[in-house]
């Protein structure tokens, strides 16, 4: 038998503050999408892969 919202919610409000923020960010992570960025952004993303997919650039440990 499926869980009914309000036995869902009523579970989650048993829960600290500090989970509630956490469930609530995992809920609204698939719901919520970044917005479009904007063409000029695109265009250097696209620029920037194709030079380092044609082994224009090096690479640099982060240490």
């Amino acid at each position: 038998m499926p869980t009914s919202l309000d036995a869902v919610m009523a579970d989650a409000l048993k829960l600290s503050q500090n989970d509630r923020a956490e469930l609530i960010e995992r809920l609204a992570d698939p719901v919520l999408s970044a917005p479009p960025l904007d063409p000029a952004w695109e265009a250097e993303i696209a620029k920037r892969i194709a030079v380092k997919d044609a082994g224009l650039t090096e690479s640099c440990s982060a240490e």
